[in-house]
This record gives structure tokens, C-alpha cells and sequence, in this order.
């Protein structure tokens, strides 16, 4: 009964679920997890760089996209391309805008933002 709602879990492996549950070899969490866990192949992006990107900003974006922790947001590795495609397609505006943003926190503080940049 404890798990009906889990559509995923077909009714042989819910008794066989229970009776793990009872001899304490698994517990819900792990049955629920198992049966629901999310896979996919891994996205890796292409080495040769996309059309009007130099090739060290290729390099220097593989470099950044590597750091990126994205694994812990819902739903990765499902959209992970995507986001990827999406972030290197505008990768001359995001870095114009971190360059101004790094090159403004050397003249003011880093942690507190004006007016500014509200706008």
C-alpha cells in the first residue's frame, strides 16, 4: 500500500519492495529512488569551436563550462546541451558582462551593489 502512488514501480516489484523493506535490506527511500531516479547520457561538448568563435574562446569557454556546477538544479542532465548551446551561443555578451562587473568590484566593494545596478 505504502507504495501506490509510485506509477513507476510495477505491483510484483512493490512486493518485492515490501518484503526488502521488512528484512531491512532496503528502505523506502531507497526503493523510491531507484525506481524513479532520472538517467541520461552525459552531454560533451563538441572541440571545435562554433561558427564566429575564436578558437582560444572556445578553449576559454570549455574551460568555464567544465566549473559549472549544475548537476545539483532539477531535472540534469535532461537540459544539460541545451543550456549549453543556449550559454555559448551568447557567450560575447555574458563576458563583456562579468569583464564589467570583476572590473567594477576592483573600485568598490564586491559584496554590496548601488543603485545602478538595479536598473
Amino acid at each position: 500500500d505504502k507504495y501506490r502512488a509510485v506509477e513507476q514501480i510495477k505491483t510484483g516489484e512493490k512486493v518485492a519492495a515490501m518484503i526488502a523493506n521488512i528484512l531491512g535490506d532496503l528502505n523506502e527511500e531507497q526503493v523510491i529512488t531507484a525506481a524513479t531516479y532520472i538517467t541520461a547520457e552525459r552531454f560533451v561538448p563538441g572541440s571545435s569551436p562554433p561558427k564566429g568563435v575564436t578558437s582560444d574562446g572556445h578553449k576559454a569557454w570549455l574551460e568555464t563550462w567544465e566549473k559549472l556546477q549544475l548537476s545539483t538544479l532539477p531535472g540534469f542532465p535532461l537540459w544539460e546541451k541545451d543550456v549549453h548551446d543556449l550559454l555559448a551561443s551568447h557567450l560575447a555578451d555574458l563576458t563583456s558582462i562579468f569583464n564589467a562587473y570583476a572590473a567594477a568590484s576592483l573600485e568598490g566593494s564586491a559584496t554590496e551593489m548601488d543603485m545602478e545596478e538595479f536598473h
